[in-house]
């Protein structure tokens, strides 16, 4: 679904930019998409942000992994991720 932004302009950078929209026979909602989409291919082709981004994976699998393990803590009730130890430490009484 599309989605609208709303940005702000100096008027000299707006003036410039209508003109050239006009000059090419576009609006300049088309001007300012494929600006911005080749922006994102210049960046993209340039490998400029892979590593980057790469990083910020790997940042996102670490905290998944940590949730995981917290939530897997959660369900086998010893507040630790390893499923080998029991699910409750506490000894029962005796019935009197």
């Amino acid at each position: 679904m599309p989605k609208t932004l709303a940005i702000k302009l100096s008027d000299e950078l707006h003036a410039q930019a209508a003109a050239v929209a006009s000059l090419e026979g576009i609006s300049l909602t088309e001007l300012i998409r494929t600006s911005i989409e080749g922006y994102l291919d210049t960046k993209r082709d340039s490998g400029e942000l892979q590593e980057r981004a790469q990083a910020v994976l790997d940042d996102i699998e670490r905290e998944a992994q940590t949730r995981r393990e917290a939530i897997a803590g959660l369900l086998n009730g010893s507040g630790e991720a390893d499923k080998s130890k029991p699910a409750s430490t506490r000894s029962r009484r005796k019935a009197e």
